[in-house]
């Protein structure tokens, strides 16, 4: 076979193989890790976002049961001295009664709140 012969089949091989890889170089799909890549970061992003909230949330919820229970456990020790001043036994009174209920569920619900944070402090 001759050097001319030898090319030109060459060639026409060539010809035939450009086509093809144009066809398939259309297809790109790295546009799918870019779109991937934007809707993690936007899932990171309100995700924390939900988490700092939620901190926030159980935070304030925690220092306003605990003012709750100081301004309670003051007034009750306003009532107590009070009664013993009076000579009254005021433990067994409707209002110490209230008290001590109400304290227990601010108790309970300081406990619970203490339980919150510390979850939501695993998730961050």
């Amino acid at each position: 076979m001759s050097k001319e012969k030898a090319l030109k089949l060459i060639n026409e091989y060539l010809a035939k193989q450009e086509p093809q890889k144009i066809e398939l170089s259309k297809y790109d799909f790295t546009e799918f890790k870019k779109q991937f890549d934007k809707a993690f970061s936007k899932y990171r992003t309100d995700y924390r976002k939900g988490i700092n909230q939620a901190k926030q949330s159980a935070d304030l919820y925690f220092k306003n049961l605990n003012d709750i229970l100081q301004d309670a456990d003051k007034l009750a020790d306003e009532f107590g001295n009070k009664a013993e001043d009076l000579g009254l036994e005021y433990r067994g009174t409707k209002p110490y009664q209230q008290f001590q209920e109400i304290k227990k569920i601010i108790l309970s619900a300081i406990s619970n709140a203490r339980e919150k944070q510390k979850d939501i402090s695993k998730l961050m």
